[in-house]
Parts: structure tokens; C-alpha cells; sequence
């Protein structure tokens, strides 16, 4: 099911960028209404399989060191909370 997920969703960003580079050329109104058309199916499509993932497909990876792309933190300890006074914890329980 996330393949096909995958799949539309990378339909759908391709019928976006097309939808996109038909407003910069000058096409007739017919053409840029079945593109549009196109990508409001494919968009509609990807939000409803999305919809239908089981609740453990949707996954994040706590074992990937982010420290160098981030300035911040992203660890699941404490952590200062920016703009107050004190720390917060990030707690998983499963």
C-alpha cells in the first residue's frame, strides 16, 4: 500500500509542476483546464489512499543522527524550550 501511495503522491507533484509550467506558456483555456483536472484527480487520489495507511506506516526513524543538518534540538531528552524559562521533556511510550 505505501508503494502505491509513493506512487501517487509522486504523480501528483509531477501534475503539479506541469499544472505550474502551463501557466508560463501560453496554452488555450481547455488545455490548461484538463491539466488542472488532472492534477485535482491525482491530488484527491494520493489524500485518500493516504487517508487508508495503517497507523504503523507512518514511521520516523529516532536512530538517525541529525545534529549537523539541525541547530536545534532534535532528541528525545530534555530540551530547552525556547522563548520561556525551563526545560521539557520528549517522551515514546509504546
Amino acid at each position: 500500500m505505501t508503494d502505491y501511495v509513493n506512487a501517487l503522491k509522486a504523480a501528483r507533484d509531477a501534475a503539479s509542476r506541469a499544472v505550474q509550467e502551463a501557466l508560463k506558456v501560453d496554452l488555450d483555456q481547455q488545455e490548461e483546464g484538463a491539466i488542472w483536472r488532472h492534477y485535482q484527480g491525482l491530488d484527491t487520489m494520493y489524500r485518500q489512499a493516504k487517508s487508508q495507511l495503517p497507523e504503523e506506516y507512518v514511521s520516523f526513524n529516532l536512530n538517525q543522527s541529525h545534529h549537523d543538518e539541525h541547530p536545534y534540538p532534535v532528541a528525545g531528552g530534555p530540551v530547552d524550550v525556547f522563548g520561556t524559562v525551563g526545560q521539557d521533556v520528549i517522551t515514546f511510550d509504546s
